[in-house]
């Protein structure tokens, strides 16, 4: 951080964009890779303005305020868009094409991960398909709200 008792630091960013920034979660599917898709090299891939991050596979019960990030923004181009989710890819293309703003993917796709993972505690308590899970979840002594209302 720059403050007054530094007046004289420069502090100097590059390539940054600003525009929306959008979560691709799931699995298999959204894990799925742009050049595994039919004729993935006869596709427009140049789209500096498109940037994927594929976050870290890290497993815990407990909401985590911080992860740890291994990888870098990384720009859609030919020699990049093999890092690029398929799904993500053609959903930023389509939106970026209509609206001309930068897109940011952060993808935290799980191939085989189990589905229940990627529902939030209070969607167990609210929905009478997955009461049983909810009630798993009351036998181990804790509530929805233990995981926080963002989870």
């Amino acid at each position: 951080m720059v403050g007054d008792s530094q007046p004289d630091v420069t502090l100097t960013l590059e390539d940054v964009l600003v525009g929306d920034v959008w979560i691709a979660s799931g699995q298999s599917n959204m894990e799925f890779r742009q050049h595994q898709s039919l004729q993935p090299n006869q596709e427009d891939r140049d789209y500096p303005l498109i940037r994927t991050i594929n976050l870290n596979h890290v497993a815990t019960d407990i909401p985590q305020e911080r992860v740890p990030l291994r990888q870098t923004w990384i720009g859609c181009s030919d020699r990049d868009a093999h890092h690029f989710s398929a799904t993500t890819f053609y959903f930023a293309r389509r939106i970026f094409n209509e609206t001309g703003v930068p897109i940011g993917l952060l993808s935290c796709s799980w191939g085989g991960m189990p589905i229940e993972r990627f529902i939030p505690a209070a969607g167990f308590v609210s929905s009478p398909e997955l009461k049983e899970i909810a009630d798993e979840i009351a036998a181990h002594g804790l509530q929805a709200d233990d995981f926080g209302s963002d989870c």
